[in-house]
């Protein structure tokens, strides 16, 4: 799955994240100890916005592990690299950890709940 994530983002931009996200209610995501998305509506929304003004997505993974937990739900986890490129040519960069929960559906693996954090200097 993680692959096929970064291939799609690559090819199609940010809106290609919606494709792995579970498409309900039960879906969130947080960013840096904060909620960004409280469902997947709201990451829709975002995402379409978003979308419009990047030009370019590259996302890296380093080293992914999956950790069975269940049958059809694993954690997920792997260092990344992401950087944006906006439509005037202004890139920016961001490394961290991604963890989340995959679940299986009738339409394959998907993403139902989603942390991403990035070190932040200490205060």
């Amino acid at each position: 799955m993680a692959s096929a994530i970064a291939r799609d983002v690559g090819q199609d931009g940010p809106n290609a994240w919606l494709r792995y996200f579970v498409d309900g209610p039960e879906f969130f995501m947080a960013n840096n100890g904060s909620l960004q998305f409280s469902n997947f509506g709201e990451a829709k929304s975002f995402m379409n916005g978003f979308s419009a003004g990047v030009a370019h997505l590259e996302l890296t993974w380093g080293e992914i592990r999956v950790d069975p937990v269940a049958p059809g739900t694993a954690v997920i986890a792997a260092p990344y690299h992401e950087a944006f490129t906006d439509l005037k040519g202004k890139t920016l960069r961001y490394d961290g950890f991604f963890t989340g929960l995959a679940i299986e559906t009738k339409s394959g693996w998907r993403i139902r709940d989603a942390h991403w954090s990035s070190p932040v200097a200490s205060p």
